[in-house]
């Protein structure tokens, strides 16, 4: 039984929201922005709280028997990738502090 949990849906949500913040970080780091910067911030500490909420209604999804355990991996790690990337991002907004 593959995921019924409609990650496909979730998954294009976190990815723009994850593309949307790397581009700006970039443009914060390119120009110094600060504000930018602190929207990074922000913007991460979201994506951190949508995580969480993500993974355990995923756990509650396979305790009740709708997503495969191999789905549940999958889809564990697409979510885990992503946050990991707006981590990146958030390293890269805080090297603008740094340097100021």
């Amino acid at each position: 039984m593959f995921c019924t949990c409609n990650f496909k849906h979730f998954y294009k949500i976190l990815q723009l929201y994850v593309i949307e913040t790397v581009k700006i970080a970039m443009h914060a780091l390119d120009t110094r922005d600060v504000s930018l910067a602190q929207q990074v911030r922000a913007q991460e500490e979201h994506f951190d709280e949508m995580e969480r909420s993500l993974h355990k209604h995923h756990i509650r999804r396979l305790n009740e028997g709708n997503c495969s355990g191999s789905a549940g991996i999958v889809c564990a790690d697409i979510i885990s990738n992503l946050e990991r990337i707006g981590d990146h991002a958030n390293k890269i907004a805080d090297t603008i502090y740094e340097q100021d």
